[in-house]
């Protein structure tokens, strides 16, 4: 027994040494590859919640409710006019000009004497009061400057034409024009008026008929998402209206009665809705929610407006037929904003361009006493003459009244 156990011991050596010379022979620098098996998974999870995440925001976060939501929320905080976070007075520096054209001749010699004239001012509105100045331009040359105040709680207009005469003189104004006669009335309650419809239409989206499908425009796929204008959303916003009190004060404080007729001139109103099928869709690009048309259907009347670089082209048909087209243009930076509007009128056949330039103005406007003025029946002889040797000795009133066919009138005028 001890003899085989001897060569057991020896056979087993005998192996080790055989296997120890076969691993040295071995290649040991070969690896086998691991199995990514958990990387993988991962990745895939990883794209599907991406994938996912991007479903969910456009057709559960991103929905048409939001998009008017934002719409309107842009509407009133980016608009210096109308938001309620800037507490600065209108005050601003102005020019305007026109390219007005026409395929009749006989019209077009008229617009030819418009698109001549500029106007370049300054012009602020504070308390019911509004000032400023004009200065107009024919053919590039001044033809008059004038100073004015327009006084709209208690309707009187006052002017002074600068380089002609040194006095203020009164126009009365028509009462129909004033804001209000009795009662304080500024801008800044029909900013809000203004807000608290935007506040109560946007409560009323809550439970608003909305659609989203995806179509093409502009050989591109875009969102085209489109809110009904119902009688459910109108007599929602109404009574929204009638029940906010601070809505119903404003309104009233702007329309000169009381907050009892106000409430009862809405609710009147809100029994007297009718159904209407009028739309508004919003079309957007899908991947960078930038608008590029907003569209406006009442039955056979349609008001479009396509984005189109930096500027937005619109139409409005009636009863299934283009009256009118035409584009805003605006571009703004940190000094001024330029903005052009154009006009076509298809069936006259005479298109309008008007350009307008303002920026904030810094400088102070001269004030005109309205105590120091006078009215146009208490004009001297004297006062008169200087006005009709400004006349005859202005070169560029003489070239408009040329351009106008005037120039024998007057001067048989001055014959008298």
């Amino acid at each position: 027994m001890e003899k085989n156990n001897n060569e057991e011991e020896f056979f087993d050596k005998s192996e080790m040494r055989r296997a120890g010379r076969h691993a040295e022979d071995m290649d040991t620098s070969f690896v086998e590859p691991k199995k990514h098996h958990f990387f993988l998974g991962f990745f895939i999870f990883l794209l599907v919640v991406i994938i996912g995440g991007a479903c969910a925001y456009y057709f559960v976060l991103d929905t048409p409710k939001k998009t008017y939501l934002t719409l309107l929320d842009k509407l009133t905080e980016d608009n210096p006019v109308i938001s309620e976070k800037t507490n600065d007075d209108i005050n601003y520096n102005y020019s305007i000009s026109t390219n007005l054209l026409s395929s009749d001749k006989e019209t077009q010699q008229i617009l030819d004497i418009i698109n001549k004239i500029d106007l370049t001012g300054t012009t602020k509105y504070d308390n019911n009061i509004l000032k400023g100045t004009n200065n107009i331009k024919y053919n590039k040359e001044e033809l008059l400057d004038i100073t004015y105040r327009l006084d709209l709680s208690n309707p009187a207009l006052y002017i002074k034409l600068n380089k002609v005469l040194d006095k203020i003189i009164k126009l009365d104004v028509d009462t129909e024009t004033s804001i209000t006669n009795n009662i304080d009335i500024n801008k800044d309650d029909y900013i809000k008026l203004f807000n608290l419809v935007i506040k109560n239409f946007k409560l009323s989206l809550e439970n608003a008929n909305f659609e989203r499908k995806i179509t093409k425009l502009n050989n591109n796929y875009v969102f085209k998402e489109t809110l009904l204008l119902d009688e459910t959303l109108e007599k929602e916003l109404l009574t929204k209206l009638i029940h906010d009190d601070e809505f119903l004060q404003t309104y009233a404080k702007i329309n000169e009665m009381t907050v009892t007729e106000a409430s009862d001139e809405l609710n009147e109103e809100l029994a007297n809705i009718e159904s209407d099928k009028s739309t508004i869709s919003v079309y957007k690009t899908i991947l960078k929610n930038e608008l590029q048309k907003l569209e406006l259907i009442d039955e056979d009347n349609n008001f479009t407006i396509i984005k189109e670089d930096d500027k937005y082209n619109y139409e409005i048909v009636e009863e299934n037929e283009l009256l009118y087209k035409g584009y805003v243009k605006v571009k703004q930076d940190n000094k001024e904003t330029k903005e052009t509007f154009s006009l076509e009128l298809i069936k006259e056949k005479i298109s309008l361009e008007l350009n307008m330039t303002y920026s904030k103005n810094t400088n102070s406007i001269e004030e005109l006493d309205p105590k120091k003025a006078i009215s146009i029946e208490e004009l001297t002889e004297e006062d008169a003459t200087k006005i009709m040797q400004y006349i005859q000795e202005n070169k560029t009133v003489k070239s408009l009244l040329d351009d106008l066919g005037l120039t024998e009138r007057m001067n048989e005028i001055n014959n008298m």
